[in-house]
């Protein structure tokens, strides 16, 4: 790629002291000393635990007034200095944006100016975290809340502790959205409930936070090693049935992040060092007195929100608080039974409530008072599961075996057998919706189904007593493995998009069948396919050190030569290749190739012979990729999945070696085959190689291209594919002289890099195209405003990353 020169950027000598810009700088040095006169790094430091993105050369400058700072400069200067000298912040903040104002001549409303007049982009928007907008009040506990901000201040692990349905979860994700601010990266809230596996914890941690997978051998290592830098609030969620797996990932990431702090719930402490247990107890429940005094008591008041929501014409009045003061009583102030009782103000009146809950389900007075809660919790769901029918009893029950939301489908073939089967299935499942025991939720292809934790573990036992679990595991693993295949079945074609969307759904209940699978004496061929289904789901969301490990378990149950030791050799052998594993890649595919000879499987074969083509085009070796592919190509049928690869590479291959036409050729083949079946994830890929293909040769109209493949690539969520194409964008702006907007989508990139792959999957000949454009751009701008707009993409969220390099609404 060629670069055109530019004019290089004006210098600012140093103002006098009493120029506007001289007073200005004496003014910010003046505030940094009255903070105590910290260091410039100090500060930037500070800034970033602010949730500001700005360097220490960019405040320095500032102080110096060697030139007019940008209005995000001053306001993270000030913001930084009023933090270690807190008082009137916004006040002093629009003193100082107005004095900005004044030295610009410059509004800061609409983005930012430089005082030379050269646009800056705007401050990119950090992403803090991942916490859910609360669907409902949150009622009690203000003391706690404030308590639990202040342990957070100083102490890095806090676990709550405390029965099911005492309310840890919530309370734990009110506490982190209030604490979330005081943390650079946010608060971020990863769930454990579904989790089956303690293998597969790191990898839950790592999906959630989206944090590059670079190591398939130690999750837990290479999970610590993405989150050192990062400054986070990270919040474990149900963690008892997995205690082991968590203390020792907890035990590294605080040993290897100084800036993360966990906060953890589980019915157990964790038992690792430094962790302060902080136990969560029911609310409190009328003690006699007056019906005002019952009426703002939190166990009360938690009773009358609820039940409003459920009924709306519902309040409380003389007539019926004290029932409702008795039923929390009863109840001993437990919030889950609490909240479940309350939706019966529906068909019930209060006093027909206490009636049910307290007359019929009457405690015994003796033991200890946590297991008298216990009971209390019990008496809830016992009480539901009398008012349920025998069949809404047998699905609450059989439900119990999922893991994660599901669809209706899955309910039906996994519970739907005598004595539920039919068109009662869908009824008992709409009854315990109505009843709040099963909870709908919205998932990538419409609406799931799930249990709380507490409801599954109820449900759980009564199948057990019910002698069901056996069969409602078997069916279970059946039906999901074979979801699998169906998903594998129309990954190429013009269903691909909603089957890659179904695996999203239920890929808790698939690793739980497969893990089920591999302890259970399963045919080993089967595990192997059904784990080499999913290589497409891995790559599209980005989980390759998971798939990897996955496939290699798989591999390990037999080493027997098969078509099913062939198809998870392949799989395992492209994710290592997309890992930047080229040598492990290159041994996979050398494996499957041998035995696909030895068994005299075509299919086999030809992939395995495509995939060494692949692997040795990422080392460099054009030539000997070029002679691979073509040779594959000669074995084709010219459709399918495979054939649309080899052109592919082929194409790639002629257009690295600077034979742009041949390559477009190939290329073109390769998009022909893809709008022919209507697939969706390798066409975006190939459009890439088509973009980067024009823009090598000096066409920019290679955007077009590029951009649609960004579109395609973002409706099917390709979190690996984006990044690649946010990269070619950033060297098509570069080339036609965008060297601000290149500098951020090259960061943004390398942000986006970070939480899939290594960049461009350490394919040789892209990575150099990559420090030739990074070369060029600092080479343009300067040192310093090359950083500060590689610092500022670098903080950008996906979402933002991806609508500036497409440039227009997706």
């Amino acid at each position: 790629m060629t670069n055109t020169p530019r004019p290089g950027r004006p210098s600012y000598p140093v103002p006098a002291p009493d120029s506007p810009l001289g007073v200005f700088a004496l003014g910010l040095r003046e505030l940094r000393e009255g903070a105590g006169s910290p260091s410039f790094q100090r500060m930037a430091e500070q800034a970033r635990t602010l949730g500001l993105r700005v360097s220490a050369t960019s405040l320095r400058n500032a102080a110096s007034g060697e030139k007019p700072p940008t209005l995000a400069t001053v306001t993270a200067f000030v913001r930084v200095c009023l933090s270690f000298t807190p008082g009137t912040g916004e006040e002093a903040l629009a003193d100082w944006r107005r004095r900005w104002e004044r030295l610009t001549g410059e509004s800061g409303n609409d983005g930012e100016k430089r005082a030379d007049g050269v646009e800056r982009a705007p401050l990119a928007r950090w992403r803090k975290g991942n916490l859910p907008a609360e669907t409902d009040s949150f009622v009690g506990r203000d003391g706690e809340l404030t308590a639990l901000a202040h342990r957070l201040e100083r102490a890095r692990l806090v676990t709550l502790t405390g029965i099911g349905g005492v309310g840890k979860s919530r309370l734990a994700r009110r506490v982190a959205a209030q604490r979330a601010a005081a943390h650079r990266d946010g608060a971020w809230l990863v769930e454990l409930a579904p989790v089956p596996d303690p293998g597969a914890v790191a990898w839950t941690v790592a999906t959630a936070l989206g944090v590059q997978e670079d190591d398939p051998s130690d999750a837990v290592a290479q999970l610590a090693r993405q989150l050192r830098d990062r400054r986070m609030l990270l919040v474990l969620d149900n963690c008892e049935h997995v205690l082991a797996a968590c203390a020792r990932l907890v035990d590294a990431l605080l040993g290897t992040a100084p800036g993360l702090t966990v906060l953890a719930t589980s019915r157990r402490s964790l038992g690792t060092a430094g962790e302060h247990v902080w136990p969560v107890v029911p609310l409190t429940v009328p003690d006699g007195g007056t019906n005002g005094q019952a009426a703002t008591n939190p166990a009360v008041r938690l009773f009358a929100d609820r039940a409003a929501a459920a009924w709306p014409g519902f309040s409380l009045t003389g007539a019926n608080i004290g029932d409702v003061a008795e039923l929390c009583r009863h109840l001993e102030g437990l919030p889950l039974s609490i909240e479940l009782a309350a939706r019966w103000t529906r068909t019930l009146s209060p006093r027909q409530i206490r009636e049910h809950f307290v007359d019929r389900h009457r405690l015994r007075a003796s033991g200890p008072a946590g297991r008298v809660r216990h009971r209390s919790l019990d008496t809830v769901l016992d009480h539901s599961h009398d008012l349920c029918s025998a069949q809404q009893r047998i699905l609450w029950s059989r439900m119990s075996v999922f893991s994660g939301p599901v669809t209706a489908e899955d309910v039906c073939e996994v519970a739907g057998f005598d004595p539920l089967e039919g068109d009662s299935v869908l009824t008992a499942l709409d009854a315990l919706i109505d009843q709040s025991v099963v909870v709908p939720v919205d998932t990538p292809t419409g609406r799931g189904y799930t249990l709380l934790e507490t409801v599954r573990g109820y449900g759980r036992r009564r199948l057990v007593e019910a002698g069901e679990e056996p069969l409602l595991r078997e069916r279970h693993q059946d039906w999901f493995m074979a979801l699998a295949h169906r998903a594998y079945a129309h990954s190429y074609g013009p269903d691909q998009a909603f089957w890659l969307a179904r695996l999203r759904t239920c890929i808790n209940n698939i690793r739980l069948a497969l893990d089920n699978a591999c302890h259970d004496g399963t045919d080993p061929q089967q595990v192997q396919v059904t784990t080499a289904d999913l290589w497409q789901y891995w790559m599209v969301t980005g989980r390759l050190a998971e798939g990897r490990s996955r496939l290699e378990r798989a591999l390990s149950l037999s080493s027997k030569p098969t078509y099913a030791l062939c198809r998870a050799l392949w799989a395992c052998g492209y994710l290592a290749f997309v890992h930047g594993d080229h040598s492990v890649a290159r041994n996979h595919a050398e494996q499957a190739l041998k035995i696909a000879l030895s068994v005299g499987h075509t299919e086999s074969e030809y992939g395995a012979r495509v995939l060494l083509a692949l692997t040795t085009l990422g080392r460099g070796g054009l030539s000997r990729s070029l002679e691979l592919a073509r040779g594959a190509w000669s074995m084709t049928d010219r459709s399918g999945f495979m054939s649309q690869l080899c052109a592919s590479v082929t194409g790639l291959a002629y257009t690295l070696q600077g034979r742009s036409e041949e390559g477009m050729t190939w290329l073109a083949r390769a998009r022909e085959m893809a709008e022919r079946h209507g697939e969706v994830w390798h066409h975006s890929y190939n459009l890439w190689a088509m973009g980067l293909n024009l823009l090598l040769r000096g066409d920019l109209s290679a955007s077009e291209h590029l951009r649609q493949a960004l579109r395609l690539k973002a409706s099917i969520g390709d979190r690996l594919g984006i990044p690649a194409v946010v990269e070619t964008l950033a060297w098509y702006a570069q080339e036609r002289g965008e060297d601000e907007r290149a500098a951020l989508l090259l960061s943004g990139a390398e942000a986006l890099w970070g939480t899939t792959a290594p960049r461009l999957f350490r394919f040789e000949g892209l990575v150099t195209l990559h420090r030739g454009t990074h070369g060029r751009i600092r080479e343009a701008l300067g040192q310093e405003r090359s950083e500060e707009l590689m610092e500022q993409g670098r903080g950008l969220g996906f979402e933002e990353v991806v609508e500036l390099a497409a440039g227009e609404e997706l």
